[in-house]
C-alpha cells in the first residue's frame, strides 16, 4: 500500500510541474484559468498522502 502512495504522491508532482510550465505560457486567459482551476483542485493532495503514508508505518511493524 506504502508504494501505491509513493506513486501516487510522485504523480501529484509531476502534474504540478507540468501545470506549472503550461501555466507560464498559456494560449489565452481562458486556459490560464482551466490550468489554475486544477492546480487548485491539487492542492493539499501530496500532503495529504504523505500523511496516509505516515499513518500506515507503524502498521507494518
Amino acid at each position: 500500500m506504502s508504494t501505491c502512495l509513493l506513486g501516487a504522491r510522485n504523480r501529484v508532482k509531476q502534474a504540478e510541474a507540468v501545470l506549472n510550465q503550461w501555466a507560464e505560457n498559456p494560449r489565452d486567459d481562458y486556459e490560464r484559468t482551466l490550468i489554475m482551476a486544477v492546480m487548485t483542485l491539487l492542492e493539499g493532495v501530496g500532503d495529504s498522502i504523505q500523511q496516509a503514508e505516515t499513518k500506515l508505518e507503524p502498521s507494518k511493524q
